[in-house]
């Protein structure tokens, strides 16, 4: 994400106005005409359902009858649907804000679908009665409509004009769709009054194509200082930025992404501050600090533990004693929040009920359990403060200012004798110290007089899982022994959820899913099932059937392994983002099948991925009755840039193809 003052953005792009100047002005789209009906596909993606001939916007603040600012929104957007399946984007949802008196308007909607009959254009125009709103919540409101008349290649234009009170709040500008875009432009003239602090995200780069400073005179209603009138003249520039993207690919998603909201191309704004001519400026983004400090006074946030929550004291002693603050009692305390509260929304920064009615009720969402375990670790004396993160479902946060919604969880930050540890009580089948994967989506933020930074990124988090198969041979002169798989932190967490909802007869079966069909698992076994603190292992007997065969070829990985390079596609246009770094290690020890032989064995190889970045090693030997392998993938990182994805893909393409490699016995 990269971001920018408007002022600032005026002040760079001064110097290019000569050379954009030429650029093609499309504020005004041509009439759409039988010819652009005709096409049948798009040299930008042949194989499109549909296609964005153009995606036009702007926002522009106006005066209002009653002398305030409101700012005026239009879209007007082009679509060719080539085929039914682009039909859901010919159904078009505006969502309508409100907020007390104020109440965000549709002021005109302009809607055509321009079809062929017998060669010849045909305008359907839509009707004001297929417009209807829904309402979401008292402060959402939602005006839906579906063009008429839609046929397979049929063209959509859509142009309407909404009237927005809230003059701090700027619309995102989306120049990607879930269908390719030939062209997309967004207009936002601003007056100087208002400092956005400019946010651009996505990978294709939007072009700055007009940024110029005009002078203008508002008339406007004083509501605020008591230094002016009640009308008075606001002399000030407006600032117009234009940003232009064309040729921009659909979204798409792909293996090993987070989410789409944190690639999909656009521009958004948050208001820094208020600028009135002779007036101090007044800051409307708090800094980190300030806006720590209003969280933890916050009645949804901080307000029970900024009060020490006394009525917690009681249950903390019933549950430590009068323990010292040792990690111990901390232990104590985790267990008894993640075990006897139950969590019915793991998608929250804030509180519904206050922390005592959620003790009562012992159920709550994230936040709340969470800064209940604070609140109840900070009786018991220790230094315990919430923590604030986005999820990877969620997007990412910004990491310089305080949007507070780009933040959806509280997880509870723990520190002993300098040691910090991160908690999360919502889960219960969660260990000590250990979070969920989704919470490790680049960094968190700690909320406490001082609100440090916390990263949390995936390539931080390593993910080890061991697997181990012995074979011996029995007096039948079969081979029999025992598979035992080792999981780590979500590894662990992720079976045990299995196995609390699916018979564990099933749980066993898709567990040993992958083995070859002549072997015949038995002896069910799992250690640390309800011991979170430890990793899960799951083991079970195994048999081969016999075989009288001159020539054995026996795969030695036995369980697991890579069969499918994760990395299919020819190409990557995004960043790889693992959930974590992996360390997946699979040993074989097994005894020569009597009355043979090693005719043939895999070589020995180590290869490694961009240097120090991971490694692959297939060590496996032969000391006459027995044959031994060690194979170890490893990964230090979990994030990769696009420019490293075909060096992924011809590793673990070598990986998969190495695994499969057999090792050949022959009768003596």
């Amino acid at each position: 994400m990269r971001t920018i003052s408007l002022g600032a953005a005026f002040a760079l792009l001064l110097g290019m106005s000569v050379s954009l100047s030429a650029q093609k002005n499309k504020n005004k789209l041509a009439d759409v005409t039988a010819s652009d009906v005709s096409a049948k596909v798009y040299a930008i993606d042949s194989g499109a359902n549909g296609v964005y001939i153009a995606n036009i916007g702007s926002s522009v603040y106006e005066v209002d009858n009653a002398g305030g600012f409101n700012i005026i929104f239009k879209k007007h957007s082009r679509i060719h649907l080539l085929n039914r399946n682009a039909f859901d984007e010919a159904t078009i949802t505006i969502p309508l804000y409100m907020s007390g008196s104020l109440k965000e308007k549709i002021l005109t909607i302009d809607a055509h679908t321009y079809t062929l009959q017998d060669g010849k254009l045909v305008d359907t125009k839509l009707e004001k009665s297929a417009v209807f709103e829904e309402k979401v919540n008292d402060n959402v409101m939602l005006a839906k409509f579906t063009m008429p008349k839609l046929q397979e290649g049929c063209i959509v234009d859509i142009n309407y004009t909404v009237s927005l009170p809230f003059e701090r709040v700027l619309n995102t500008w989306y120049f990607q769709e879930s269908l390719p875009v030939l062209y997309s432009e967004y207009t936002c003239s601003v007056p100087q009054v208002y400092d956005f602090i400019i946010i651009k995200q996505g990978y294709n780069a939007a072009k700055p194509v007009e940024n110029k400073l005009v002078p203008a005179v508002f008339y406007l209603r004083n509501s605020e200082s008591a230094n002016r009138a009640a009308y008075f003249t606001l002399n000030t520039n407006v600032s117009t930025n234009k940003w232009v993207m064309e040729n921009i690919p659909k979204t798409s998603s792909e293996s090993f992404s987070s989410t789409l909201i944190n690639r999909i191309d656009k521009i958004e704004f948050q208001l820094s501050a208020i600028r009135y001519t002779n007036e101090p400026v007044r800051q409307v983004m708090s800094s980190w600090s300030t806006a720590a400090q209003q969280l933890l006074m916050r009645n949804d946030f901080g307000a029970d533990l900024a009060n020490n929550a006394g009525w917690t004291k009681d249950e903390v002693q019933k549950i430590v004693g009068k323990s010292d603050p040792t990690l111990d009692a901390a232990k104590k305390i985790y267990r008894y929040v993640r075990d006897n509260f139950t969590c019915k929304d793991h998608s929250a920064l804030y509180t519904e009920n206050n922390l005592k009615k959620v003790f009562q009720a012992k159920s709550g969402n994230v936040a709340e359990i969470n800064l209940l375990l604070a609140a109840m670790l900070r009786s018991a004396g220790f230094w315990a403060s919430p923590i604030i993160l986005s999820t990877r479902d969620h997007g990412k946060a910004l990491e310089l200012y305080p949007v507070m919604d780009r933040f959806n969880y509280v997880i509870c930050g723990l520190e002993i004798d300098g040691k910090a540890y991160f908690l999360d009580a919502s889960f219960s089948k969660l260990g000590f110290a250990k979070l969920h994967k989704n919470n490790y989506n680049g960094f968190g933020r700690i909320i406490d007089l001082e609100p440090k930074l916390v990263e949390m990124m995936p390539d931080s988090l390593l993910e080890s899982s061991t697997t181990s198969v012995i074979l011996f041979a029995n007096e039948k002169d079969e081979l029999e022994g025992q598979l035992e798989v080792n999981y780590d932190n979500n590894g662990s967490f992720e079976a045990r959820e299995t196995i609390a909802k699916t018979p564990i007869d099933e749980f066993f079966k898709s567990t040993v899913g992958s083995l070859p069909a002549d072997y015949h698992p038995s002896g069910f076994a799992v250690d640390s099932l309800t011991s979170y603190d430890d990793p899960l292992k799951v083991r079970c007997s195994i048999k081969l059937d016999k075989t009288e065969d001159d020539i054995i070829y026996f795969n030695p990985i036995v369980y697991g392994g890579r069969k499918e390079n994760p990395f299919a596609a020819s190409e990557r246009k995004y960043p790889i983002e693992m959930e974590s770094a992996i360390n997946e290690v699979y040993t074989l020890i097994m005894d020569i099948p009597h009355g043979y032989k090693v005719d043939e064995m895999p070589k020995l190889v180590r290869v490694s991925f961009n240097e120090n970045e991971g490694m692959f090693e297939y060590l496996v030997y032969n000391n006459g009755t027995s044959v031994q392998l060690k194979c170890t993938l490893l990964l230090n990182k979990a994030t990769f840039e696009p420019e490293d994805y075909q060096y992924l893909r011809e590793f673990f393409g070598f990986v998969v193809k190495k695994q499969s490699e057999q090792i050949v016995f022959k009768k003596l």
